[in-house]
């Protein structure tokens, strides 16, 4: 039985063409990479977009995914608050209100350059830290992570919205880092699962990955890990340490 959602055949009611629609989402998809999004719940959230309400099906054909990747990139964007699930069969999606997104997102970019405005403040007092910003390449990053997680005597702060990753890439060096003693600290996103022994906390909206090594190194890398900016100084360090420990509420004791 035919469903009553939108197709790639129905877009002439819209007056757009196959190939503009293709354009258009192509060129959304990249934008929206900066919120943490995967390439396949960017095209998903685009699809479900277009259609308002749909099911996993319509939005595979919509978005040119397979149906189980789909369902999965739905998903996703359930757990990243960028999309509303209703219960049934089959289950039926409807994106967040734009408004809302645009609400929460102002926010957090606000608090951001409100961190960098602080920590430029401090860069002016104490002179220009040595930064390095040319690490590039996921292979490079990962490996620059895991010298950081090799190097760490006391604590390791990881904050990212891609702990999955990290998991199966990292695994034995935090297993290491952990033998040794060293406290592991993490704030990941939901459904990203947790690491045996490490303190972990979820919170919505991670943006980058932070690594802190005994609040003297630190690193700073992109979403998808393509890029990283690498710190040895400790005033930046300690910084980027208290920021997150604000995150947590921490400063006025709350914890989870």
């Amino acid at each position: 039985m035919k469903d009553d959602y939108t197709t790639m055949e129905d877009l002439d009611i819209f007056g757009l063409s196959k190939e503009q629609l293709k354009r258009e989402i192509d060129s959304l998809s990249n934008n929206l990479r900066i919120f943490g999004l995967t390439e396949y719940e960017t095209r998903a959230y685009l699809a479900l977009l277009i259609q308002g309400v749909s099911d996993a099906e319509s939005v595979a054909r919509l978005a040119s995914l397979p149906r189980t990747s789909a369902y999965k990139a739905l998903e996703g964007l359930v757990e990243k608050g960028w999309a509303i699930a209703t219960e049934g069969r089959p289950k039926v999606f409807r994106p967040e209100p734009l408004e809302k997104l645009q609400e929460i997102y102002s926010e957090r970019i606000t608090g951001i350059f409100d961190q960098l405005s602080t920590l430029s403040e401090l860069v002016a007092e104490k002179g220009s830290p040595h930064l390095i910003f040319t690490i590039t390449g996921e292979e490079k990053v990962l490996k620059k992570i895991a010298e950081l997680l090799k190097g760490a005597e006391k604590e390791v702060w990881i904050s990212t919205p891609t702990l999955t990753i990290l998991k199966k890439r990292l695994k034995k060096q935090i297993k290491h880092a952990e033998s040794r003693g060293v406290k592991i600290v993490i704030i990941t996103s939901p459904g990203q699962g947790e690491i045996p022994g490490a303190e972990v906390h979820y919170r919505e909206g991670l943006l980058a990955t932070d690594i802190i090594a005994d609040g003297v190194v630190a690193l700073i890398a992109a979403s998808d890990l393509s890029a990283c900016g690498y710190t040895d100084n400790p005033l930046l360090s300690q910084h980027l340490v208290r920021f997150l420990k604000m995150m947590l509420g921490e400063k006025n004791g709350e914890r989870d």
